[in-house]
């Protein structure tokens, strides 16, 4: 999937910034500095595209969640920690 949606998004002139996130042992401080850093200066972002949701493992820590919902929610939250004003696509099957 990940490589698909690269593909389709640099295919149509897209800028990609790819983050790599540990669904089951991300926190919400570091995905934020980890956004930070990824859009620092990025005055016109079109939105960020999350694949998260595809994990479907269970999460260790929150069994009745998957790690891609768990980590779908940390993201919206650490969006806002990060001041990242745009729109988030979360993508599923």
């Amino acid at each position: 999937w990940v490589a698909e949606a690269l593909r389709a998004l640099t295919g149509s002139g897209a800028e990609v910034r790819r983050i790599t996130v540990d669904t089951t042992a991300c926190d919400r401080d570091t995905l934020a500095a980890e956004l930070r850093a990824a859009y620092a200066g990025t005055a016109d972002l079109a939105g960020v595209l999350s694949l998260l949701a595809l994990d479907e493992q269970v999460h260790p820590l929150h069994p009745a969640l998957s790690a891609g919902l768990a980590a779908t929610a940390l993201l919206t939250q650490a969006l806002g920690d990060a001041a990242i004003d745009a729109p988030l696509w979360c993508a599923t099957r």
